[in-house]
């Protein structure tokens, strides 16, 4: 019967983690095809604009990402990148501090969202993740990529939901086994910790 109880309360974790994810990931494609980014990034991108004009649209989009920053509390931070990775403009003041990784470009040449491993974020207090989608011109150009730091908060929430026994502890582990978070939460640094190599492959 225990055992039954834990892979029903897995089984119903699991489904909603996935689409807290997917959630998510379909907020990121609205975000970055909307007017404001998409506007802005063709106007910073094109070598013929003025200064002037670039630095407006840098300032707006700096400004859009702020307001949209602070309706979505899930995300520790939004920014947009440029075809070579640099951040043009974030939702905090930490610019520059996010990266995409080495093979971003690749998966957004090919329309893929970008999902970068799980990382601590000391200043959130949080596991996060980046997931960012490609931004697009309606003729199809590549302009670089819009990203958001997703913190693990909400999935710590979710893993408590299903987990009100106190006998019972629900993780969220990677695929090798290291335990991001848990119903409940960390006691030691992150991703430290392991499930045994037997329970994995059990699984």
């Amino acid at each position: 019967k225990v055992i039954q109880e834990l892979t029903s309360l897995t089984s119903h974790a699991s489904r909603e983690l996935g689409l807290w994810l997917r959630e998510r990931r379909v907020e990121m494609k609205v975000l970055s095809s909307s007017y404001e980014v998409l506007e802005n990034l063709v106007k910073i991108s094109r070598p013929e604009r003025s200064g002037e004009t670039k630095a407006r649209a840098l300032r707006r989009l700096q400004d859009y990402l702020g307001s949209i920053g602070k309706k979505f509390e899930e995300y520790g931070e939004l920014f947009v990148v440029d075809l070579h990775g640099a951040v043009l403009a974030s939702s905090t003041a930490s610019a520059g501090a996010s990266s995409l990784g080495k093979d971003w470009l690749s998966q957004a040449r090919g329309d893929e969202t970008i999902t970068l491993k799980a990382v601590w974020d000391p200043v959130l207090g949080s596991g996060v993740m980046v997931i960012a989608e490609p931004i697009r011109t309606a003729g199809g150009t590549l302009l670089g990529a819009m990203g958001a730091k997703v913190s693990f908060r909400d999935i710590d929430r979710i893993l408590r939901d299903y987990s009100k026994d106190p006998s019972q502890e629900l993780y969220l582990v990677t695929r090798a086994g290291e335990i991001l978070t848990s119903s409940r939460g960390l006691t030691g640094p992150f991703m430290t910790a392991r499930l045994d190599p037997a329970t994995i492959h059990d699984l």
